[in-house]
């Protein structure tokens, strides 16, 4: 065979191959369309073409007697194995690459999400992210200001809208790198400090952080500060510089225009050495402080006392500058809000306190540590503290009173129940001391917590008492306790030294309350029940039920609160329930037993 001829049948062969492959491509398209076609149209979901789909059900009815009698069956299985096989690969390549491109918008469109959302959505949003960020048992703004530097460098975007909001730059802490490159951000906005000084015992100086060498020159921005005085005996401090005299100098002639909230703190590490901090508040010009909180200290010398309108103030039962600090507190002419926290002590000096009014203070908060020892000391105090604070124009007090985690000392173990009884109605005597101490009292808010969360296993028994007949215009009432309580008051109501201090003066009030609040569990919501069902009879015979608007019980329901009101003539069938359920519950009880 010459060439020529070898080069044309070489040319014929190829011809006829890509006949063949095309039209084998053409009858691999025709049976995957013929596939989903059915696929869709079929009732059934049938998901092979028709004429393959008899082959298919052929070749599935086959016995195996049959394929080892007739070998030409062998070759028909491997061809219609074929034909599924091929349909199968195109279509899951089909569907693979639909997945790819599926992932690929995705992708995008979360992008989008984000990048649709106008700047001031994403920054209200970043804002929420910064306050969440922050424990509820800190107030180093630190944590702020990292929450604020990771988010910036999430993206551009994300840059370009922190960069945007001064706000979010204003926290200032410990470091001098974050002061500088924070400063510029802030725009002018009143500045969050918080500052460390330590005060060292030994030879009564300070040292100060070096973040102070960056905020002192701009201390008329500052908004908000955070004092936190540590005292300690040792001199030794990684802080100590040469620039410590002119910030003592520089601190002690404050002048801060913007500064509204002041929070001092003392901490004093020196244990047997126990002194008053040292300092020298005269110079500070604040003329705009309008809040002050103190723990362990107050600033005597401060000029911008006279401005503030609301305090919240921590002291030890045994501070031996109570009298002056009431005092003090008293004369603060502007004082709208005041907050106490009286903290346990070991020590039981005897104190008598003159008579001191509150004029301007409307709202009242107050809370204190359940503890009763033998000598009854403490309890001793509180009532010449209380009995001596009046707040003739007073609207509405929050007292939480919490049970101490000394099982030994709040109460006492009652073998029958099995339970530990805390007498709170005796810390409530305490605090209600006379007909006219809160004259004008509208709202009171009551909340009894027994043990701290490591006590929770704890059987308790509470004793509470509610002092309407010493608050005439009372009008709304909340109750909140998380365990088993009754309502009785105390049997002895002043305990001992009794004689040195003025006496408890209980009035015969009967304020018509509007609305009644009951945050308690309703298993162990019988005494509620029966203390609000008699006030309302007495209520409907002394012709004040027309005063009476509702009762609302609070219940958990898993993680979520459910409120339930109860109107009028409701509220009393809801306590006639509640004791009703709780006999029959206590009958069922002892039947058991």
């Amino acid at each position: 065979m010459s060439r020529n001829a070898s080069k044309r049948l070489r040319k014929d062969d190829r011809k006829l191959f890509s006949e063949e492959r095309r039209k084998k491509e053409e009858k691999s398209r025709a049976d995957v369309f013929a596939s989903v076609t059915n696929w869709f149209d079929s009732d059934c979901k049938v998901a092979l073409p028709t004429e393959l789909k008899k082959d298919v059900d052929a070749v599935l009815s086959l016995r195996y007697a049959e394929i080892l009698r007739n070998p030409g069956h062998r070759e028909t299985i491997k061809h219609v194995a074929d034909e599924v096989q091929s349909i199968s690969s195109r279509v899951s390549s089909l569907a693979s690459a639909l997945q790819e491109k599926t992932n690929a918008l995705l992708a995008i469109l979360h992008k989008c999400g984000i990048a649709l959302l106008p700047d001031e959505v994403l920054a209200a949003i970043f804002g929420f992210v910064i306050e969440l960020t922050v424990p509820e048992d800190t107030k180093l703004t630190s944590h702020k200001w990292r929450a604020a530097v990771k988010l910036s460098h999430v993206s551009r975007r994300f840059r370009s809208v922190m960069l945007a909001c001064p706000r979010f730059w204003t926290n200032m802490n410990s470091s001098r790198k974050m002061a500088a490159a924070c400063l510029p951000r802030t725009k002018g906005l009143p500045l969050s400090v918080n500052l460390t000084i330590e005060v060292h015992d030994e030879k009564n100086e300070q040292t100060f952080e070096p973040i102070l060498s960056e905020l002192l020159p701009v201390r008329e921005f500052w908004g908000r500060l955070h004092l936190n005085f540590n005292s300690t005996y040792s001199y030794k401090s990684h802080w100590r510089c040469e620039y410590d005299t002119l910030i003592k100098h520089m601190l002690y002639r404050m002048d801060a225009p913007m500064l509204q909230e002041l929070s001092i703190e003392y901490k004093d590490y020196t244990y047997y050495r126990r002194r008053q901090l040292n300092w020298d508040w005269s110079q500070w010009k604040t003329p705009n402080l309008r809040r002050l909180e103190v723990k362990s200290y107050f600033p005597f010398s401060l000029p911008g006392l006279v401005n503030i309108t609301s305090l919240d103030l921590s002291i030890s039962v045994d501070d031996s500058q109570m009298a002056r600090i009431l005092k003090e507190i008293s004369e603060i002419s502007n004082l709208q809000d005041l907050a106490v926290e009286l903290l346990n002590a070991k020590n039981y000096p005897f104190l008598v306190l003159e008579k001191l009014e509150f004029p301007r203070v409307q709202r009242l908060k107050i809370k204190t540590t359940l503890k009763l020892e033998a000598t009854d000391g403490i309890m001793a105090i509180k009532r010449s503290i209380f009995s001596s604070l009046f707040f003739p124009n007073a609207i509405e007090i929050q007292l939480q009173i919490e049970g101490c985690d000394d099982k030994s000392g709040p109460g006492s173990y009652h073998e029958a129940e099995g339970a530990f009884i805390l007498h709170f109605n005796k810390e409530i005597c305490c605090i209600f001391r006379h007909i006219h101490q809160f004259p004008r009292l509208e709202r009171l808010y009551l909340e009894i917590s027994p043990w701290d969360d490591s006590e929770r296993d704890c059987k308790v028994h509470a004793k509470l008492a509610l002092p309407l007949n010493m608050l005439p215009n009372l009008k709304d009432l909340t109750l909140r306790c998380n365990t088993r309580f009754d309502i009785s008051e105390p049997d002895v109501r002043d305990g001992i030294f009794y004689r040195q201090k003025p006496p408890r003066v209980v009035g015969n009030a009967f304020p018509a309350l509007n609305t009644v609040t009951f945050d308690v569990d309703v298993r162990e919501a019988s005494s509620a029940a029966r203390w609000l069902g008699e006030y309302l009879v007495e209520m409907r015979g002394r012709g004040k039920w027309d005063e009476f608007r509702e009762l609302k019980v609070v219940e958990r329901v898993g993680k979520d609160l459910k409120t339930t009101t109860f109107p009028g003539d409701d509220a009393l069938q809801w306590c006639k329930n509640i004791i009703a359920r709780n006999e029959a519950w206590g009958t069922s009880k002892s039947v058991l037993l």
